[in-house]
């Protein structure tokens, strides 16, 4: 069971939809070894499976949660976010869980926000969705299990408050303590080549250098990354191609992560970018 690429919990009080969705992931499951899937009727319930399995070394890696459970009790009646929260703070520290949420009810804008900080594998109508199409939405915006988790915090400040995780299974992006969530300007893209330079530095000293050439190896497919290349980047190199398209994204990135010095990627002239940064695996 626990070797399928998707472990998946289904939160859902209609029967027909939960049990309709487990089937249809587990029957992929046995065709491809890919997905397997457990459902759960209530908040309580799926809290104690996401425990229970955590607890014994075979987490889930996603959970598909209908935002309006009925009779679950408080606080989930009166909040509904709750639940979701809840299951996040289960799966501290990472890697984390990846939240779907569906609703029947018509999108109130409200849940939109929410959902930006929450659901990061989205907030979709329960009415256009099957098991099938589940399936493709899980695919897409969850790389398998196993991808890398990344710790790192900029080479001078030694301060924990300072550092960051990016984990490649939900493309989160996160700042320590308390792993608040950090928003990129431009989303997963610029997260790709934050995941390039974390795996140029990984294990080695800072100030390590990324090469151009090493840079163009990832975007040429020589080298994988968990996150997908940026679509609008193509995946050769062009003839007479510079390397304006590198400068923008790593720009958005320093800032980010190093407001105040913006020191964190050093560009080193025709040569790459200076990744000024510990960078560690973490466990699964």
């Amino acid at each position: 069971m626990d070797s399928y690429e998707y472990k998946v919990l289904i939160v859902d009080d209609e029967d027909d939809v939960r049990n309709g969705w487990v089937a249809g992931l587990c029957a992929l499951g046995v065709r491809r070894r890919e997905f397997f899937a457990i459902g759960a009727r209530t908040a309580g319930d799926a809290l104690d499976l996401l425990s229970e399995e955590k607890a014994r070394g075979a987490p889930f890696n996603v959970a598909v949660l209908d935002l309006h459970l009925e009779g679950s009790g408080e606080p989930y009646e009166s909040d509904r976010w709750a639940l979701a929260r809840q299951l996040k703070e289960l799966y501290q520290p990472y890697p984390d869980l990846g939240i779907i949420v569906v609703t029947a009810i018509h999108h109130d804008p409200a849940d939109f926000k929410a959902a930006s900080d929450i659901a990061d594998g989205g907030y979709l109508s329960k009415a256009a969705i099957d098991a099938e199409n589940l399936c493709e939405v899980i695919r897409t915006r969850f790389p398998p299990r196993g991808a890398p988790v990344f710790r790192f915090s900029p080479a001078h400040q030694d301060n924990q408050e300072k550092a960051f995780i990016l984990n490649t299974g939900t493309m989160s992006l996160r700042r320590l303590p308390g792993r608040a969530k950090v928003s990129t300007p431009r989303g997963i893209g610029d997260l790709w080549f934050l995941e390039v330079f974390l795996r140029e530095a990984l294990d080695r000293p800072p100030e390590t250098l990324v090469g151009y050439d090493t840079i163009y190896a990832y975007k040429d497919g020589h080298h994988q990354t968990t996150i997908p290349i940026p679509w609008h980047l193509g995946t050769q190199r062009t003839q007479g191609e510079d390397n304006s398209w590198i400068h923008q994204p790593v720009s958005r990135l320093r800032t980010l992560l190093d407001p105040e010095k913006k020191s964190i990627f050093e560009n080193r002239r025709n040569e790459g970018y200076v990744v000024a940064a510990r960078v560690k695996r973490v466990n699964d």
